[in-house]
């Protein structure tokens, strides 16, 4: 965030390091998702987020989970 703290990429919410203990507030979603037929759980293919973020992106690589995001916005 523009103090210079980790936060949620989805929420912009400050990454507690409490938020660590809280039953896994605080998870690694992958930027790509995981797949049978390439390893990507490596350092640059992770982001810290929260569960409910983790959880919103799914299996979908980072840019298309918010390019479909825009356009559910798009119809409010």
């Amino acid at each position: 965030n523009d103090e210079g703290y980790l936060c949620d990429p989805f929420t912009f919410e400050t990454l507690d390091i409490d938020m660590w203990d809280q039953g896994h507030e605080i998870q690694f979603a992958h930027v790509l998702p995981v797949s049978d037929s390439a390893y990507r759980t490596r350092g640059l293919n992770t982001i810290p987020a929260t569960r409910r973020t983790n959880m919103l992106q799914g299996e979908k690589p980072w840019t298309e989970f918010i390019e479909e995001l825009k356009v559910h916005i798009a119809k409010h």
